[in-house]
């Protein structure tokens, strides 16, 4: 138990719905708290300074009004996830895992073999496979490309597999990040460092995917949606998920037993 990571679980104060069914896998680890997110629909809320809000790129649509809470809302989950970084990084001991509200463990996070991830970069507990560009998207589905790639993981008998060199135009990206394990306070730093030297912010996903201190994914994943308590807009609950349930064992959050 003593390899356990501390797990930082990001959710809006208001999402009561989110933390009760994530409190059911969160009352049997030792070191686990929720995060209070930045509501990024909330006209109160005093934690996204506009300057924040100006810097992340504006997501395309006629309707300005609805633009502009897009991007307030994106700018509030990129910053919700930088303080959380931040926070580790001045204040932590040890290994953390980032973790979203909604998603929920397939395994036993306390026989999980922690020590087999890179110290030296972070990796994916979770998230989406798609292709690498957005034009590609569409052909990446009909190909079932994320089946194939995740078959050839599975082949090499390895649960640990290193990202691609080419964050751009490479095999495929992740385009969802619902569980990212932090190995240490250092690496925590230099990943808000790269954060803070970007002129221009993103989704908090993309800009996690092309930042070299993200090196390695875990397969199958340690985490998968939970559905239940995702809306049918959530992009980790109506899409294609990183290794899905095909390669979990488990789905249902009552089915998770962790050791005592």
């Amino acid at each position: 138990m003593s390899n356990l990571p501390s797990f930082w679980v990001a959710s809006l104060a208001r999402r009561e719905d989110r933390r009760r069914a994530a409190e059911l896998w969160m009352d049997q680890l030792p070191r686990v708290d929720f995060y209070d997110a930045i509501d990024g629909s909330s006209a109160s809320e005093t934690r996204l300074p506009q300057s924040d809000v100006e810097r992340m790129r504006a997501m395309w649509t006629k309707d300005k009004t609805v633009s502009q809470r897009n991007r307030r809302r994106k700018a509030a989950c990129f910053k919700t996830h930088r303080d959380m970084l931040k926070a580790h990084a001045e204040d932590g001991e040890g290994a953390m895992v980032v973790v979203e509200d909604d998603m929920k463990p397939c395994e036993d996070l306390h026989t999980f073999n922690w020590l087999q991830l890179p110290a030296d970069g972070a990796s994916y507990l979770a998230g989406r496979l798609d292709a690498a560009r957005v034009k590609d998207m569409a052909e990446f589905k009909v190909k079932k490309e994320a089946s194939r790639i995740a078959a050839a993981w599975r082949a090499t008998e390895q649960r640990v597999q290193a990202l691609p060199a080419d964050r751009e135009t490479g095999p495929y990206r992740i385009s969802s990040s619902g569980a990212l394990y932090i190995p240490s306070p250092e690496v925590a730093r230099d990943i808000v460092a790269s954060f803070d030297a970007l002129d221009r912010t993103n989704h908090v996903d993309m800009i996690y995917y092309r930042c070299p201190c993200v090196t390695h994914l875990v397969f199958p994943a340690l985490f998968v949606s939970d559905v239940g308590v995702g809306s049918i807009t959530d992009i980790m609950a109506s899409q294609t998920q990183l290794c899905g349930p095909e390669y979990n064992a488990l789905e249902a959050p009552q089915k998770v037993r962790l050791s005592e």
